[in-house]
Formats: structure tokens, C-alpha cells, sequence
């Protein structure tokens, strides 16, 4: 019972706060010193007649997308579509009902699955070697993989991008021995997206940051909870230091490592714009991008929504995570 009125009340919050945030999104749409024609009349110019037809467009827009009711109005609309899963016409094609709701279900499911593969590389590799640097400290291993985290943190995931392109899609491709290709199986498509080749170095990319975060943060919290009596006690028991880590220590370190990656899951979903540009990925980030520089009001509203449910989601799912992995962390 007390789980069900925890999930409640939080759910309760998310739909308020995204409701505030749907609501400002309009209101600063409302007052943005360009709008949709204005754009297009700079971008491809118009005379005077011209400037008559997008006027006459303009107020016809006003009563499709109901842009002169009040701001409780629109955003009370907006939301009871939004629990059928219906996003409403865009700009660009006023006369498709569901034009926003096929491109989201088109380019969701891509950047899920790169944000997924790169979460699941930062927790492959990220914990492994954490817990290696912690078995290790003070050595030069352990010097040597703090580093190596640093310079995966502080390395932008475009720049990342670019080196694993000249790498996979290019060196291995031309590196010659006589008249084989030796690396040649290491090739991947640079570009494009329907095969896992296509998912690799978008994930690699996205991925490096948060695998030096999850193992600084593992090293450092496996060499607190080795400090602890439960520990000790097992150590007194005669279990080597692997089999204490993995038994007993390893689960109640996780705690700053779920802490850690929600932030990190939510930018991989929302962030990967610049790596999505340079694989040329199909996916929400350009969608996001375009729809905010052609001034494309109800993609734009669309775009708020996605971004601001999935941060909240994904923090709420951190939380009910807390008490799963430690039983002693209470959900209220």
C-alpha cells in the first residue's frame, strides 16, 4: 500500500510539473521575436503578394492550431490528445492529423536503442573495471584507469565520434598487408541505420562518458564499503577479496552508480543530437533541432514533452531502483 500511494503521488507530481512545463513552452512560443512565417519569409523571401498569402496562411494557421484560445485552453487540449498517444498536425503539414505522432514513432525507437546500448556498455565495462582499479588501489593500474576515466569524461561525445569514424570506417578499410585487408572485418557503415553495425559507434560514443563515470564511482564507493563491518566480517570468515566485493559489497556500491547514470541515461536520450548529425541517424535529436529553428510550434511543444517525461521517468525509476538494490531504503 505504501508503494502504491509512493507511485501515485510521484505520478501526480510528474503530471503537474510536466503540465508547467508544456504550459511556459507555449507561452515562450507565444512571444519568440519570429514565428513560423517569418522564417520562411526569410528563408525564401517574398513580395508583396507573397507577403499577402502568408498573412492569409498565418491567420488560417490561428484557427487550426486554436492559437488565439487561452493558454489553459490549448494546454488542457494539448494534454488530452497526449493520453491517446496523439501529438497533433505540424506546421509543415497542417493537413496530417497525426503527422507528429508517425515522426516520433519512427525516430524513437532509434535513439532508444543507441541510448540503451551505450547505458549497457557503460555498465559492462564501467563496473569490471572499477572494481578491478579498487582491488588494485594505489597501484599503477589503478593510476593508469582513473586517468583513462578522466580523459573518457572530459572527451565531447561529437569529437569521439569523429576518431571512431576515421578509425572503423576508414584506416581499417585502406590498411594493406601485400594484397589482404587484415582489419578489414573491424569495418562499420559510417552512416545510415537497419543493421546492429549501424549501432556500434553511435553507442561507443555515447557511451565512453558515462563508462568512466560508473567506474570512478564504483571504484570509490566498493573502497567505502570495504570499510564496513558486514565486510569485515566476512573477511573474517575466510572469503577472498573478489568473492567479498562481488557478495557482499558490490550490491550496496551500486547506490551511487544508479544515482549517476539516471542523469546519464537522460542526456544519451536527449543530448545526442551532434552524434546523431554525424552518423546521420534518423532519430529525435534532429527532429528537436529542426523543429526549434523552423519555429514549428507544435513539434516544438512535442519536443518539451518527450524531453521533460523522460528526464522525470527516468528519475522516478532511479528511485524505485534505490529500494531494489537495498532493501533498507524505504519508497515514501
Amino acid at each position: 500500500m505504501r508503494v502504491l500511494k509512493f507511485l501515485l503521488k510521484r505520478l501526480g507530481s510528474i503530471v503537474v510539473s510536466i503540465a508547467c512545463v508544456v504550459a511556459i513552452t507555449f507561452a515562450m512560443m507565444r512571444v519568440v521575436p519570429s514565428d513560423y512565417f517569418t522564417q520562411l519569409e526569410l528563408r525564401y523571401g517574398a513580395n508583396t503578394a507573397g507577403k499577402q498569402m502568408l498573412d492569409l496562411q498565418r491567420q488560417e494557421y490561428r484557427e487550426i492550431f486554436h492559437l488565439d484560445d487561452p493558454l489553459w485552453k490549448q494546454v488542457g487540449r494539448y494534454f488530452v490528445r497526449v493520453m491517446k498517444w496523439d501529438f497533433g498536425p505540424s506546421y509543415k503539414e497542417p493537413g496530417e492529423a497525426h503527422k507528429i505522432t508517425e515522426l516520433v514513432n519512427a525516430k524513437l525507437p532509434v535513439t532508444l536503442t543507441v541510448a540503451c546500448a551505450g547505458m549497457g556498455i557503460a555498465l559492462v565495462f564501467g563496473i569490471p573495471l572499477g572494481i578491478f582499479a579498487a582491488l588494485r588501489r594505489n597501484s599503477w593500474i589503478d593510476y593508469t584507469l582513473t586517468s583513462v576515466s578522466m580523459v573518457g569524461q572530459v572527451v565531447p561525445p561529437y569529437v569521439l565520434a569523429v576518431l571512431l569514424t576515421l578509425f572503423f570506417a576508414v584506416f581499417v578499410r585502406n590498411f594493406q598487408i601485400g594484397d589482404s585487408f587484415p582489419l578489414e572485418w573491424l569495418a562499420l557503415p559510417s552512416e545510415g541505420w537497419g543493421s546492429w553495425k549501424n549501432v556500434v559507434m553511435p553507442a561507443l560514443a555515447l557511451g565512453a562518458a558515462p563508462t568512466a563515470a560508473v567506474a570512478r564511482y564504483i571504484r570509490s564507493s566498493v573502497l567505502e564499503t570495504l570499510e564496513q563491518d558486514f565486510v569485515r566480517t566476512a573477511v573474517s570468515k575466510g572469503l577472498g577479496r573478489l568473492q567479498v566485493i562481488v557478495r557482499h559489497a558490490l550490491r550496496p556500491s551500486l547506490i551511487p552508480v544508479v544515482t549517476v547514470m539516471g542523469p546519464q541515461l537522460s542526456y544519451m536520450i536527449v543530448g545526442s543530437v551532434l552524434v546523431e548529425d554525424i552518423f546521420r541517424l534518423q532519430g529525435l535529436g534532429s527532429l528537436f533541432v529542426n523543429a526549434v529553428n523552423e519555429r514549428d510550434v507544435p513539434l516544438v511543444i512535442t519536443s518539451t514533452f518527450i524531453l521533460a517525461a523522460t528526464v522525470m521517468l527516468i528519475n522516478l525509476a532511479v528511485d524505485i531502483l534505490y529500494s531494489v538494490i537495498d532493501p533498507r531504503i524505504e519508497l515514501k
